[in-house]
């Protein structure tokens, strides 16, 4: 570095804060991904069926109802404190 040179950092942005408004755009569309994830699935699962009767997953029916409950609860939840509950954020993706 030469002599009487400064170098000048940029300045650290601070981090975006959700408004409620986005946080709820997100969130419900997190929560329509979810459903359409399901129903893409149940879609899938009906699709697969053999006439041989060849098992099937057996936890399908409780993985719906989790799916179909879950997500809109959690997008319910989640845009009331975007910033601090996190467990609505998790509840509305429950496929992850």
């Amino acid at each position: 570095m030469a002599r009487g040179k400064v170098k000048v950092r940029p300045k650290r942005q601070s981090a975006h804060i959700m408004s409620m408004r986005e946080s709820a755009w997100l969130t419900w569309y997190l929560c329509a991904v979810s459903l359409m994830m399901t129903a893409l699935g149940l879609l899938l699962l009906v699709a697969s069926q053999s006439p041989s009767g060849a098992p099937v997953f057996d936890y399908w029916l409780l993985n719906t109802v989790i799916a179909v409950s879950f997500s809109p609860v959690g997008a319910i939840i989640a845009p009331r404190l975007p910033s601090r509950n996190p467990i609505g954020w998790l509840f509305c993706h429950p496929h992850s």
